[in-house]
């Protein structure tokens, strides 16, 4: 999906966002990895309570407002 080429896109281009996401517990590295092409790309259980308390005008903008 559109979606996922774009995260798959900032990991590859930003290594550090992985520990970002984790060290700020807004994602939990599940351990599983999914190639594309020559890189491999970590799959994450992202932290949806914790964005959206960030962000909630993102969650209602894109209609995801019933994550809790």
């Amino acid at each position: 999906s559109a979606a996922s080429d774009v995260y798959k896109r900032q990991i590859n281009n930003n290594p550090e966002a992985m520990d970002f996401l984790i060290r700020y517990n807004l994602a939990e590295d599940t351990g599983y990895r999914r190639r594309s092409g020559w890189v491999e790309y970590p799959m994450v259980k992202l932290n949806l309570p914790e964005l959206y308390r960030i962000s909630p005008a993102y969650f209602e903008e894109s209609g995801q407002q019933s994550i809790m």
